[in-house]
């Protein structure tokens, strides 16, 4: 594995959109309206309401031109909307950590000794513009809401499989492919839980897979899996050093 996929995959899911965008061309809008969209809206508005914590262990594949990158991540949040994202690197060791409080962003490179303090939309520069609903999309199912999207962004269609719910989704303004797969139990919480995820490129250049491998709702997280330490000769970087970081595009 590669640092370079590696961190491309960690900025899709965790941060941006960009080597998904950037495959992607205009297209039509599907159907937006049915029964099944307004249960996934009703069944999304209840979780929410109670969901206190949220806690999962994700794997994630990329198919990226060729080339196939295989790693793990948990995540873990609270009511107070604090995402922390781990990723392992290779024996275990940790190869990226990121803490989201709203907008506010710390991110932990252990292996370089470098870290990131600042603002999430600090890092929205160039493709990245105008794409913010699409990152808040992405982190909404990060932290274990998995709500129907804007219809005025996205064209969403929603299927109801006995116990299961599949929601396929475009953002209309590139057409990028974005499924989620989920579970349905209407009478028990969390009603959903998400399962998988895909994002799909258009052009074909890019493939990700997330899996779900297991998942805990309101349960007690440890303090220390909101915390960072990293050691005094750790080195500041600038908004412009993390894009390069996480992308190898110099801004």
């Amino acid at each position: 594995m590669t640092w370079l996929p590696l961190r491309m995959v960690l900025v899709l899911i965790t941060i941006a959109m960009a080597a998904v965008i950037s495959g992607c061309a205009a297209g039509a809008a599907m159907s937006d309206a049915s029964t099944a969209d307004s249960k996934l809206a009703e069944l999304a508005q209840q979780q929410q309401a109670e969901l206190t914590s949220y806690a999962a262990l994700l794997r994630v594949k990329m198919r990226h031109e060729g080339r196939i990158d295989d790693f793990r991540a948990e995540v873990f949040t609270d009511a107070d909307s604090l995402l922390s994202v781990y990723v392992r690197g290779s024996l275990g060791k940790s190869a990226f950590k990121a803490l989201l409080r709203g907008d506010s962003l710390l991110i932990y490179f252990p292996s370089e000794r470098k870290y990131f303090s600042g603002w999430r939309h600090d890092i929205e520069t160039g493709e990245l513009q105008n794409t913010r609903y699409i990152v808040d999309y992405l982190f909404a199912l990060l932290q274990g809401y998995v709500a129907l999207p804007d219809s005025n962004l996205w064209s969403n269609h929603v299927v109801e499989r006995n116990d299961r719910m599949q929601l396929v989704t475009d953002d209309r303004a590139h057409r990028c492919g974005l499924h989620v797969d989920l579970s349905v139990d209407r009478q028990k919480f969390p009603y959903q839980q998400l399962k998988s995820l895909e994002l799909r490129a258009t052009s074909g250049k890019l493939q990700i897979n997330v899996q779900v491998q297991s998942s805990h709702y309101n349960r007690q997280i440890p303090a220390e899996k909101y915390g960072i330490d990293f050691p005094p000769a750790t080195i500041q970087i600038s908004k412009d050093d993390l894009v390069e970081m996480l992308t190898g595009v110099v801004p």
